[in-house]
């Protein structure tokens, strides 16, 4: 199966997901069914340290990350990234590794989440790692305690208007906006949200059948809303998950077509910095991803995010969109970092 994949151009990804592996056979023999039965280098292999270790015959794991290290150089003729999960009951924390070297080494929210929240948690973290690292987007498992940073004033950009009733919000996250819109006089707004636990934590608030708030899950390049269906859209910290322009561009094109004409469509991202360290990142992810777009980085607290240029937004949107307003803001990032944030309010012809 993994070979007729393979000739039809699957990306291969390997879970490994027994626990006692010392019923399964030697370490040489799992080695043998996992990696040596197959000539190509998978793209992805997922499985918990002391599977590593009793395959690989590992030591235990340190606390300065040479373990890791140690392993990625192993693993990097096997496999394009590899992702070790380990912790509190093997899944609080997760480490992802690449070209022989750790990307990145992150809690996971699994220690946190409530006991109905860790059913299938290591699925829920194994999808978005696919996301990711194999297509390009970042999406959120269960974290309570996960607060977005873009500021909810940059709805003021939205100018009155008598009439207008509709709103869409595309990446609502859990909601955060929806309160905002509804002062600002919207009186139906749906957002839109890939993310099942942000989507979860958002309809514990605004159960299905609120009046006013519809909420969806589904990917919003693709959803099929109807034309013409909305006054304003809003895209507040969204972009930054997109690594290739052509799933921004896809955005843009189903937000014109689900926007009124005249409609407008506000943005609210994550500019690029200038700081040695933000430009060190940059340049280090272009490195070890040759091809990848400048401006993209490894946030400290696990996952791939990209910041952008005014311009290159600009230049994204046409000709779609007529860009009416401007801005640029200093946002804070999640881990706290401080980087322009830039605002564009825009309006469908």
């Amino acid at each position: 199966m993994v070979s007729l994949a393979e000739e039809e151009g699957a990306r291969i990804v390997i879970d490994v997901v027994p626990h006692n592996l010392q019923a399964v056979g030697s370490p040489e023999y799992v080695r043998e069914q996992i990696f040596r039965r197959h000539r190509k280098r998978f793209d992805l292999c997922i499985a918990e340290w002391h599977t590593w270790q009793y395959i690989f015959g590992l030591d235990s794991l340190d606390a300065s990350n040479s373990s890791f290290q140690t392993f990625a150089r192993i693993a990097e003729p096997l496999t394009d990234f590899v992702s070790v999960r380990y912790g509190f009951e093997n899944c609080g924390r997760e480490a992802v590794l690449h070209g022989g070297e750790l990307l990145w080494d992150s809690a996971t929210g699994y220690e946190e989440a409530e006991p109905e929240h860790r059913l299938a948690f290591g699925d829920q973290i194994t999808m978005a790692l696919l996301q990711q690292l194999l297509l390009g987007r970042h999406t959120w498992t269960w974290q309570p305690d996960l607060a977005f940073t873009v500021p909810l004033s940059v709805l003021e950009f939205i100018p009155p208007a008598p009439g207008r009733e509709f709103a869409l919000d595309v990446g609502c996250g859990y909601g955060r906006a929806f309160p905002e819109l509804l002062r600002l006089g919207f009186r139906r707004i749906t957002g839109i949200e890939n993310s099942s636990s942000l989507v979860a934590r958002a309809r514990a608030v605004y159960p299905p059948g609120d009046s006013a708030i519809t909420i969806i899950q589904g990917d919003a390049c693709n959803y099929d809303f109807a034309p013409d269906s909305f006054d304003v859209v809003t895209v507040m910290g969204v972009l930054t998950a997109f690594q290739r322009d052509s799933d921004v561009k896809s955005l843009f094109a189903q937000v014109k077509k689900t926007l009124r004409p005249g409609g407008y469509l506000l943005i609210a991202d994550f500019g690029m910095s200038l700081s040695a360290d933000y430009e060190r990142r940059y340049r280090d992810f272009v490195r070890r991803f040759p091809g990848a777009t400048y401006g993209t980085t490894i946030s400290s607290c696990g996952g791939i995010t990209r910041h952008f240029r005014l311009s290159d937004l600009i230049s994204l949107l046409a000709p779609s969109f007529a860009v009416c307003r401007t801005a640029e803001q200093e946002f804070t990032t999640l881990t706290g970092g401080r980087v322009p944030g830039l605002v564009l309010l825009c309006r469908k012809g």
